[in-house]
């Protein structure tokens, strides 16, 4: 009797430590920064270069130009602060 107690009991704190265990997987230590660029008018913006920088950042900044439609996408980031700079010839650099 005591021993199917005990059998029990191990097995269900088994199954406690395995699913905090795996729950521990699903979780990511980086994120992304995603926006569209666009004027005082709200018009679209192509082809503006965007750059991300932190002191997280291993390897230094990342600068991509904004697609067709505006959007820039920057993946893999670690946590942390970052600085993001819009740059296009004719307009006025913005540091957000």
């Amino acid at each position: 009797m005591v021993w199917r107690r005990n059998l029990c009991l191990g097995l269900a704190i088994s199954i406690v430590m395995l699913t905090i265990v795996l729950t521990g997987y699903g979780q990511v230590s980086t994120g992304s920064i995603t926006g569209r660029a666009s004027d005082a008018s709200g018009a679209l913006v192509p082809g503006v270069e965007v750059t991300v920088t932190s002191p997280a950042m291993i390897g230094g900044a990342r600068s991509a130009p904004t697609d067709e439609l505006g959007v820039y996408r920057f993946t893999l980031l670690p946590a942390g602060a970052y600085r993001v700079s819009f740059s296009l010839p004719g307009f006025k650099t913005l540091n957000v």
